[in-house]
């Protein structure tokens, strides 16, 4: 059925687009809503969600099932259109914020942003280096903002075990990150 839905899509066959939302719908509006949470407001979920659904229909070439399930094409696109719209979101915030306050120094903030900037690029190189399936429900947990209970639902593990695995990662960032501060 999905091989069918993407074949279609990559057809340019626009009822696909219909199906696609039939199925995907509630999956990509929870997982915008748990991406943007407060910067935005139910119309900015709405359109982001429509954004998720003009990517997938522009970029439905990209998709290789060989790198990985039809689901993961969904939730990676899911997440980038969502996180670059939250950014937009904060971006927004900023500038009202900044027109509103007088005389500030931002060179400190600017410093602590680009030292944040290169930790999460650090960090990132990291994880990737992570073993499966730590690296997995890393970037379940704390990318997809994936529950515990859930990862351990679909990997058909224990919470605990789950729970244990990104605790020891956690750990390892936080070494590193002292290893840096010192």
């Amino acid at each position: 059925m999905i091989n069918k839905l993407v074949r279609r899509l990559k057809e340019r066959d626009e009822s696909a687009v219909d199906d696609l939302y039939d199925l995907y719908f509630n999956r990509i509006y929870y997982y915008v809503k748990r991406i943007i949470g407060n910067y935005g407001t139910k119309e900015d979920n709405e359109e982001c969600v429509s954004d998720v659904f003009l990517a997938l229909w522009k970029e439905i070439y990209k998709f290789d099932a060989e790198r990985g399930s039809f689901d993961t094409f969904i939730n990676v696109k899911t997440k980038t259109v969502a996180l670059n719209f939250r950014r937009k979101l904060q971006s927004h915030t900023q500038k009202h914020l900044n027109t509103s306050i007088d005389n500030v120094d931002l060179s400190t903030s600017v410093e602590e942003e680009v030292s944040d900037i290169i930790f999460e690029n650090e960090f990132l190189d990291i994880i990737n280096k992570f073993k499966e399936p730590d690296k997995t429900y890393f970037h379940l947990r704390y990318f997809m903002n994936y529950g515990i209970k859930e990862i351990a639902k679909s990997f058909n593990t224990t919470v605990s075990s789950v729970d244990n695995r990104l605790y020891r990662c956690r750990l390892s960032l936080k070494k590193i990150r002292c290893k840096e501060i010192v």
